[in-house]
């Protein structure tokens, strides 16, 4: 061991796993070593509470619930006290569901502090995570339908699956195109609405702010496993920490030299960040600058063996469920519904008017016949 005086950077890492599973000791220590440590960076991890231990709640004082959310601030207390006690810009990195905030992202960005954040997503959810067998359009409609419920921050539900339906189930249904059409369209319907619009929202939100804000999308596909065509989520971290998920099956011929290259690019990234506060700062040796993202553009940073600037970041997800879906949400249905209950009132008073039309005619038609039959008859009568 060889001591020093010199201070180094606090990278803490909140696992992440839905608050059901998971844990600090899940990643791979040799490749903490190589992609943090060897780059004199300090990198923290720890558990916290889970599952019902963490957050079941009776609603009162006995049981408040939420105590694992407490342990994440204990530990960030703890890490900051020992390490930063002086430094008042201190940001842990969280991984997914691992970290939550205490309110909506537009507050929180008038009074949080402008320091620079990097926000990213991979292309697409993890289709293990949904169960999408035997998918056909009704089957799709129904998630549409059940996709909002449950998220207090959205009221006009049914509205807005009209608008999930139109955007991702109707448009894609053919005859002719196979079942692969269907299921990427929901799968993006979800990653959409997880993953892509609400990083696309909080970087506004902090872009308006005037703090600098570092896109990326994590692009690189690895060729070093079966049935594996996309950078599904989470991808980013399985390659960061070296792990290898139970749901992919490693070539037993694979070359993991372009993988490597991607790994070292993204850890000096994060490196540079957490040290200097830009991923590529002066002299970084990038052959590419990756400025921070303004609003208009959505600019990002492309991570793949070969990283570039791109626009419009998640643009068809940040466009229907941060503009569209929100101006459905904010039309008055119980308006709506007034005017459909008149327009069903008007179609109820056609629908009778030309019934009535129609009886009329009809009994009007059968006295006309009748009074031609009685005259036609009398006339009978007269000639015998």
């Amino acid at each position: 061991y060889q001591y020093t005086n010199d201070t180094y950077p606090v990278v803490v890492f909140i696992h992440g796993g839905d608050f059901q599973s998971g844990g600090g000791s899940d990643y791979s220590q040799q490749a903490i070593l190589d992609n943090f440590v060897s780059r004199k960076i300090i990198f923290v991890t720890f558990n916290y509470r889970l599952g019902p231990l963490g957050f079941l709640s009776t609603g009162d004082k006995i049981l408040p619930g939420n105590v694992g959310l407490w342990d994440q601030i204990w530990a960030l207390k703890w890490v900051k006290r020992l390490h930063w006690d002086d430094y008042q810009e201190f940001v842990p990195v969280v991984d997914g569901a691992g970290g939550v905030i205490p309110d909506v992202p537009e507050d929180l960005a008038k009074h949080r502090k402008k320091i620079p954040m990097m926000i990213g997503t991979t292309l697409i959810l993890n289709e293990k995570q949904v169960n999408f067998s035997a998918l056909n359009s009704p089957l799709a409609e129904k998630l549409a339908d059940n996709l909002t419920l449950g998220y207090k921050q959205f009221q006009n539900h049914r509205l807005i699956a009209e608008g999930c339906k139109a955007q991702y189930v109707w448009t894609k249904v053919d005859p002719s195109m196979s079942d692969s059409i269907l299921f990427d369209s929901v799968l993006k319907m979800y990653s959409h609405f997880w993953y892509d619009a609400p990083a696309s929202r909080l970087a506004t939100y902090y872009i308006k702010q005037n703090a600098p804000v570092f896109l990326y999308s994590f692009d690189h596909i690895s060729e070093n496993f079966y049935d594996l065509d996309r950078a599904f989520h989470g991808a980013d971290k399985l390659h960061l920490f070296n792990i290898t998920p139970r749901f992919l099956i490693r070539r037993r011929d694979r070359n993991w030299q372009l993988d490597q290259r991607v790994v070292e690019i993204f850890a000096e990234l994060i490196v540079n960040f957490a040290r200097h506060g830009h991923p590529t700062p002066e002299n970084s040796g990038f052959p590419f600058n990756w400025t921070s993202t303004n609003a208009m553009d959505l600019n990002y940073l492309s991570i793949t063996d070969s990283p570039t600037m791109e626009v419009g970041f998640r643009w068809q997800g940040h466009v229907f469920w941060n503009w569209y879906a929100r101006s459905l949400d904010a039309v008055d249905v119980g308006n709506l519904q007034r005017i459909a209950q008149l327009d069903r009132d008007v179609g109820n008073w056609q629908f009778a008017t030309a019934m009535l039309s129609f009886c009329s005619l009809f009994f009007f038609a059968i006295l006309v016949g009748l009074a031609c039959y009685c005259t036609r008859k009398d006339s009978d009568d007269d000639e015998l």
